[in-house]
């Protein structure tokens, strides 16, 4: 690298990002949460589960929700949505909260009790389609948690039974995530039967965590200075040197090093590390120049950014599988008719795409018993056809098909 293209790369890294004001006091609020959530888990149930920023597909639309914060107790799973308002907040028209905020400037926000119910719905439908487990009702539990201290809550507000401010969280968590508190003196008191041992609202956990293992979060890159990006890099790809790629599978959190020093940045080249899957520490130099592209969470852009500006990229998952909708099994096919589209065309019969897990075939026997042959259809076409037998050979599932 010639001496110019050096300094202008440490002229363009010296370049600071600081975080928005607005970015600020939601991470502050989250961060906040999040901590007081770890020491109430580690001090008095540590068999609780807590998942921040995790993203669950909507059962409805294509698409995502996020919940700030997840816990998931013996007696049931509480989502937690995260607000660090100010200023004054009360229940509004319908639908609707209003805000004065701490400017003066009034505020309408859709009601969030009501969308972290859909959220809360949205993740008992998910964990029933991925793992077959059955989430009673009961189990399920929504709070607002206000985490500034200088917010004022309207009347009909504060009296609201899923808001909630920060101190006085921890007041619900042990009833709602676990009905019998750890600790040795409670342990005494149901020991002498001062204290009844309460039944568990989800007496296995363990489909449910495997169920919520699979969800993401969102991808993060910081920026020098501190600004966070957060969204999902559209092609998460890091140029090595050498005609490498770093990608989404290889790593969780990367860390990049660029030279920044006038006085030292000339005997350092840019390099970026990682643990691999193997848990091996990675080291490789980073080729320039680059772009990282990351869609922006909430919106539509797509933000370009330097490598050069990079402190860290924060990957949320590793595959889209959670996304997927559960197969139906093999057998659930028999007899069904479909108004499927043919995708394959063989000398033997067509493939006909039956929904969006399983294709089948029409056997050109089959054909021909209806005047026709394979050279008759065309790919995108549309047939009426009904499943006469379903079998696994090979290890691969097989569906035959008739023309109705």
């Amino acid at each position: 690298m010639w001496l110019t293209d050096r300094l202008d790369l440490i002229r363009t890294a010296r370049t600071l990002h600081e975080p928005l004001a607005g970015d600020v006091a939601g991470d502050e609020g989250e961060l906040a949460a999040l901590t007081f959530i770890q020491d109430w888990v580690s001090s008095q149930a540590r068999e609780c589960r807590v998942y921040p920023s995790l993203r669950v597909p909507r059962p409805d639309a294509k698409g995502k929700f996020e919940i700030d914060l997840l816990l998931l107790g013996p007696n049931g799973l509480l989502g937690l949505e995260i607000k660090h308002w100010g200023g004054r907040v009360e229940l509004g028209r319908p639908g609707r909260w209003h805000q004065v905020n701490s400017v003066g400037a009034e505020v309408e926000h859709d009601d969030p009790v009501e969308l972290l119910g859909k959220k809360m719905d949205a993740v008992r439908t998910y964990v029933q389609d991925v793992n077959k487990v059955t989430v009673a009702a009961r189990a399920i539990h929504r709070r607002v948690v206000f985490t500034n201290p200088k917010v004022l809550l309207g009347p009909n507000l504060a009296r609201h039974p899923d808001v909630v401010p920060l101190p006085t969280l921890a007041s619900m968590l042990t009833p709602l995530l676990h009905p019998n508190p750890s600790g040795w003196w409670s342990s005494f008191k149901r020991l002498l039967g001062i204290e009844q041992t309460l039944p568990h609202a989800i007496d296995d956990p363990s489909p449910v965590v495997r169920a919520l293992d699979r969800l993401p979060t969102w991808d993060r890159i910081t920026l020098y200075g501190g600004r966070i990006l957060k969204g999902d890099l559209v092609k998460p790809e890091i140029q090595l040197v050498g005609s490498q790629a770093l990608r989404r599978r290889d790593a969780s959190l990367i860390q990049v090093s660029i030279p920044r020093s006038y006085l030292f940045g000339f005997f350092h080249s840019p390099t970026v590390s990682w643990t691999d899957a193997t848990g091996v520490a990675r080291c490789e130099y980073l080729l320039l120049p680059q772009e990282i592209a990351i869609r922006l969470a909430g919106q539509s852009d797509v933000e370009r950014v330097r490598s050069e500006h990079i402190t860290e990229i924060a990957l949320g998952w590793h595959d889209e599988t959670y996304y997927d909708a559960p197969r139906p099994e093999l057998g659930t096919y028999l007899g069904n008719i479909y108004q499927g589209v043919v995708v394959g065309i063989k000398d033997f019969g067509i493939f006909v795409k039956l929904d969006d897990h399983r294709d089948g075939l029409v056997h050109i026997s089959r054909l021909k018993r209806h005047g026709r042959s394979p050279t008759d259809y065309r790919t995108g076409q549309q047939v009426r056809v009904k499943v006469t037998e379903t079998r696994v050979r090979n290890g691969k599932d097989e569906i035959s098909l008739e023309l109705c």
